[in-house]
């Protein structure tokens, strides 16, 4: 288990950019574990991370 120590937002107008950064990455994220799914079961190929 890792370890983090919470980090408070001191500047309120900084929030809404981080929300939009955030999910922005996660979606992302979520598109290229879809492709290297969609990879995998059409041609048997396993990618890299430089790939996508």
């Amino acid at each position: 288990m890792h370890g983090c120590q919470q980090e408070l937002i001191k500047n309120p107008q900084l929030l809404p950019f981080l929300e939009y950064l955030c999910t922005t990455a996660n979606k992302l994220i979520n598109c290229g574990i879809y492709l290297a799914g969609q990879w995998y079961f059409k041609l048997g190929y396993i990618t890299g991370k430089y790939d996508l």
